[in-house]
């Protein structure tokens, strides 16, 4: 983890001026055709919705605002994020949380991430969870194909860590599309860094090198 020179940053003024909103976030939602990763999926015989927290982290890990911080009122770069996803175990009706190994390939990621989230002993501590500083926070509404979807923060203005949200999905004609929510810190990042992930996520799941 780095600490930011505010003093040669371009974002110094930006980020100085969304400390102390009260509700300093910026909430995109919107569908997205997940065809191609779906089928992947099924062909491999993995979990959808952990080939889906590979590509969303992937494509995070190449925009460097989404690894910004603030801690302690001061931004900071950690480098490197992964996934914390909430998990529904088999007949619970309280989600656990599991905290995401990195492997190389998204079925392996997929495969071993799954099976993870079902053992006990790795249940992640909501709490803590919600204070690492290098997690994407994600989770699923697999029951409802919603428009528009704003996660749970800590402390307004001090909860940095970008979350995602996946809805429920349904075919339209042969394509397969899916509610996605990307809810952000301004003082981080723009509309720009936002359209950018969108626009780079969404090529990469068109072209379906998985």
């Amino acid at each position: 983890m780095r600490k930011i020179d505010t003093a040669t940053w371009d974002r110094t003024a930006h980020f100085n001026s969304y400390v102390d909103a009260q509700f300093p976030y910026i909430i995109v939602g919107k569908d997205i055709d997940v065809t191609n990763i779906y089928r992947f999926a099924r062909e491999k015989g993995v979990s959808f919705t952990y080939c889906m927290i590979y590509a969303a982290t992937k494509i995070a890990n190449e925009i460097p605002n989404f690894q910004y911080r603030m801690l302690n009122g001061e931004p900071y770069d950690i480098e490197h994020t992964v996934a914390t996803n909430t998990h529904l175990k088999k007949g619970a009706e309280t989600f656990s949380m599991v905290r995401c190994d990195d492997y190389d390939t998204m079925e392996e990621y997929a495969r071993k991430n799954r099976e993870k989230a079902d053992l006990p002993a790795d249940d992640v501590d909501p709490r803590e969870a919600e204070f690492a500083n290098d997690i994407i926070s994600f989770s699923s509404i697999p029951w409802i194909r919603y428009t528009h979807f704003i996660r749970t923060i800590k402390t307004l203005g001090k909860d940095t860590n970008p979350k995602i949200t996946f809805g429920k999905y349904e075919w339209e004609g042969d394509r397969l599309m899916m509610p996605f929510t990307l809810q952000v810190h301004h003082g981080l990042m723009d509309g720009l860094h936002t359209g950018r992930y969108f626009n780079r996520l969404e090529e990469y799941l068109a072209a379906g090198e998985f």
